[in-house]
């Protein structure tokens, strides 16, 4: 049964006779009680109608230099916000590069916990040993031979062997696995703060592995952002005579960087068994390929924004290019270094 609308039910604002829809938040006017097929027919136009920005940002997302030369002129409602593109591709293709990894292949602590274990009961067994009989010994050395074969330099064994600034990290197994964090410092002697922090960091990637490799993606994608602000002031600086502001290189790079995970996306549906970290003997020609085309876009959009001369984007293209190498190294190892200090 329709009810008498005074007011829109959704953004409560008055409504005349005469209104279809709000004129404020655009629902219709002819409020009802909610039912089942209500419910299921709203779900089906959430899902399938997209808007006039959605369709256009999807028509020119493959040409960043026309999608930025239209947004940055003011066409700023026929086309979703950069910043939103980015970090809904950006999830996209990380999330699908870390659910393509098999970090129980590459799990450390499991084969840490192995030698721990087969370290103890080594230790076990030669209290058992020594007990024995002579004429048993010689049957049990065959035991310490063969099953206790590597396990008889677990007090020896190291499980981190790390080089910094000329000092070398060294933990064995043992210590990691029984030994708490303030007393490895001072088994091992690392007094200085720089000393405490990298042993810290090293214990914790050695006993949770799995975790560690999740944050290097964590930190590598802090480290596009940074690395998409600060190369767009690069660009500022080698077109600073075409008196661009800095946000229009920001939303070419934003753009850029939108189609470079929208392509790699794509590609890793339509090439699942070359895409990262699967074991493939394609898996270098998927990446010099897809490095490729990425250089390649990066180029025609520097040619077809900025219209200068294929000589002139060259030149600034490989300083770009360089400079973007250096600030994206530096982004994350800047990032992994907050990291330390914070976790």
């Amino acid at each position: 049964m329709d009810i008498p609308v005074t007011q829109c039910r959704n953004c409560q604002e008055q409504l005349t006779k005469e209104m279809h829809y709000c004129q404020f938040c655009g629902q219709k006017t002819d409020a009802h009680k909610l039912g089942v097929l209500d419910l299921l027919y709203n779900f089906w136009n959430s899902v399938t109608n997209l808007d006039g920005s959605a369709i256009n940002t999807l028509k020119y997302v493959w040409k960043p230099w026309a999608l930025t030369r239209y947004y940055v002129a003011g066409r700023r409602k026929s086309f979703l916000n950069p910043i939103r593109v980015l970090l809904i591709t950006m999830a996209l293709y990380f999330g699908m590069v870390v659910s393509s990894v098999d970090f129980d292949s590459i799990k450390v602590s499991d084969r840490l916990f192995e030698k721990y274990t087969a370290g103890k009961l080594h230790k076990s067994y030669t209290i058992i040993f020594d007990s024995l009989p002579i004429e048993c010994q010689n049957h049990a050395m065959h035991i310490d031979s063969t099953i206790f074969a590597d396990s008889a330099s677990m007090e020896l064994d190291t499980a981190i062997n790390f080089v910094f600034n000329s000092y070398n990290y060294r933990v064995a197994t043992n210590d990691i696995m029984e030994l708490s964090i303030d007393s490895i410092y001072r088994k091992y002697n690392f007094t200085s703060f720089e000393q405490k922090l990298i042993s810290k960091q090293l214990i914790k990637a050695t006993k949770n592995s799995s975790r560690a490799f999740q944050d290097i993606f964590g930190y590598t994608v802090w480290g596009t952002l940074f690395t998409i602000f600060a190369i767009s002031l690069v660009y500022k600086i080698m077109y600073i005579r075409q008196k661009r502001y800095y946000v229009e290189h920001l939303v070419l790079h934003m753009n850029i960087h939108s189609l470079v995970f929208l392509m790699g996306i794509i590609l890793s549906f339509v090439m699942p068994s070359h895409f990262l970290f699967k074991d493939d003997e394609l898996q270098e020609s998927y990446l010099f390929q897809f490095g490729i085309m990425i250089n390649i876009l990066v180029f025609v959009s520097m040619l077809f924004y900025y219209k200068q001369g294929i000589l002139k984007t060259t030149v600034k293209y490989f300083i770009g290019l360089y400079s973007y190498i250096i600030l994206f190294s530096f982004s994350v190892i800047f990032s992994m270094l907050i990291g330390f200090f914070l976790f």
